[in-house]
């Protein structure tokens, strides 16, 4: 999801939140978006660095076995 303003963070937070969810809990959660939207952008920028998905899940594979 990107978040795009504000209005996109407040549907964010209603959406994810409980409703006893404390001030900490937001900003925890909107850090937490940020963080996502930040990984997209910097894969965006370099894609060449990226392992494609089939790579992930045969190491994840062997640390199974």
């Amino acid at each position: 999801m990107q978040i795009a303003g504000k209005r996109d963070i407040l549907s964010a937070l209603d959406e994810e939140l409980p409703e006893n969810a404390t001030l900490k809990d937001a900003l925890d959660y909107i850090y937490y978006l940020y963080s996502i939207e930040q990984a997209i952008d910097e894969a965006d920028a370099h894609p060449e660095q990226m392992v494609p998905h089939e790579e992930i899940v045969r190491k994840i594979e062997q640390w199974i076995e």
